[in-house]
């Protein structure tokens, strides 16, 4: 008994003896560790942490240089006011663009398909869109939709009719496109009939090589002759007479806006005649119609930057009429591109 008593004496003491060892050796470490000098651990900077300074520079933002699509100024008119009011979309930010798009107005079929067209716009270009009313009382709904578009402005004028014109043609109120020469607030405007629907941005026109005016030709007519769908022109009040008066004088009751263009500036120097691609038809994309810029009428449609409804109006048809159906998907696709445009911007269906 005596022997166990030792024995469990001896047990005991060298338990009491490692116990203070485990915890006095820690607590010198402590004491040592705390005489020496701190050393900081930095991690290395990564592509996930970039590298901080005790006085970190505030790094510049860097800013857009003004282009022809993004360059705005302060509104100003430069010249006399020539329409009877102006009426500016409910988006405007108070500044003008250097540029401008531009339309003229007769009636609703029309204004209609500008603001597709405008809409279309808007996904490339901030340009003011300058839109001519021609006398007369629009429909409400497309001028709301219409209003909604940023930086658009209605200039309602005066109709425009040819002395001794063909009253009752189908162009009679073409005149009316020359008030895109008044539109003096610019340096250069590109000009479209309501009935053309764009596929691609045309901003590019407006770094043309300088010149008054560029047009597209009329590939389908005997050459050389332009199409006056699309103007891209210098505005000029002197200009905007000079047509006026020569269209008076030499008209003989069927001169209408490209004939009096095509006589005035096909053969001057400070003329541009555009590829016709840009005056394209929409009968490019018809099965039946000759192919007057290759029969392969799908890469036409991958390098067109517009087509321009001409052997007849998408308002003027339905989806299941045979002009749609009957001459091949693109030229179905002409008239769904525009009912599609109808339903999604302007909410308004013609009967």
């Amino acid at each position: 008994m005596v022997q166990i008593k030792k024995e469990f004496i001896i047990i005991i003491t060298f338990f009491i003896i490692g116990v203070t060892l485990y915890l006095l050796i820690p607590l010198e470490s402590f004491q040592l560790n705390k005489t020496q000098p701190e050393n900081k651990v930095t991690e290395s900077p990564t592509r996930y942490s970039p590298k901080q300074t005790e006085n970190p520079v505030k790094e510049e933002q860097p800013t857009t240089t003004p282009t022809a699509t993004s360059k705005r100024i302060e509104k100003k008119t430069n010249g006399p006011v020539y329409y009877l009011k102006e009426v500016e979309g409910l988006n405007n930010d108070g500044l003008r663009s250097e540029f401008a798009y531009s339309f003229y107005i007769t009636k609703d079929n029309y204004l209609c398909a500008a603001l597709i067209t405008a809409n279309n716009i808007r996904k490339w270009s901030t340009n003011d869109i300058v839109v001519h009313l021609i006398e007369y009382q629009y429909n409400e709904v497309i001028m709301k939709n219409f209003m909604d578009i940023p930086n658009v402005y209605f200039r309602f004028v005066k109709n425009v009719l040819p002395k001794n014109g063909n009253m009752g043609s189908t162009w009679e109120q073409t005149w009316n496109k020359f008030y895109v020469f008044k539109l003096i607030d610019y340096k250069r405007v590109v000009h479209l009939d309501a009935d053309t629907y764009l596929l691609k941005s045309l901003d590019h026109l407006f770094e043309l090589p300088d010149a008054t005016l560029a047009l597209p030709r009329a590939y389908w007519l005997g050459q050389p002759f332009a199409t006056s769908l699309l103007m891209v022109i210098k505005p000029s009040y002197k200009l905007y007479d000079d047509i006026i008066s020569y269209g008076n004088k030499h008209n003989s009751g069927n001169s209408w806006d490209m004939d009096i263009i095509n006589d005035m500036f096909k053969n001057s120097p400070d003329f541009i005649m555009l590829p016709g691609i840009y005056g394209l038809l929409h009968g490019e994309f018809s099965t039946r119609e000759r192919h007057w810029l290759g029969d392969d009428y799908f890469a036409t449609w991958e390098k067109a930057p517009l087509f321009h409804w001409s052997t007849w109006k998408p308002w003027n048809e339905h989806e299941n009429s045979a002009n749609v159906i009957s001459y091949g998907d693109l030229y179905k696709k002409t008239w769904t591109l525009w009912n599609d445009g109808l339903f999604g911007s302007a909410e308004y269906k013609f009967k």
